[in-house]
C-alpha cells in the first residue's frame, strides 16, 4: 500500500468516526468528553481526532464546569440534526 493511500484511509476513517460522534451528540445532547470513546465504543485516539474534525468545521461546542469538559452540536447543528431525523421518519 503506497503512503498516500495509507493516509487516505486514515483521513477516511476520522471523517467517518466524525460523522459517527455528530450522530451521537444529536441523540445524547451533551456528553464528557472522557466518556464519549467508551459510548461510541471507540479508541481514544481516533475520538479526539474527530473531535477537532467537528471543532475545525464549526459543528460543536466545549463547555468546561470545573475539570469537567463536555461536548455537544451546535445550535444548527442540532436543527439539522432534528431535520434529517424528521426527514427519515
Amino acid at each position: 500500500m503506497s503512503k498516500a493511500a495509507g493516509e487516505d484511509r486514515v483521513v477516511a476513517r476520522i471523517a467517518e468516526c466524525a460523522e459517527t460522534v455528530a450522530g451521537a451528540l444529536g441523540e445524547v445532547g451533551e456528553i464528557n468528553i472522557l466518556r464519549l470513546s467508551e459510548y461510541l465504543g471507540e479508541r481514544s485516539a481516533l475520538t479526539y481526532q474527530a473531535l477537532g474534525w467537528l471543532a475545525h468545521e464549526g459543528r460543536i461546542r466545549y463547555r468546561q464546569s470545573e475539570s469537567q469538559v463536555f461536548v455537544s452540536l451546535t445550535e444548527e447543528e442540532k436543527r439539522k440534526h432534528e431535520n434529517d431525523k424528521s426527514k427519515r421518519r
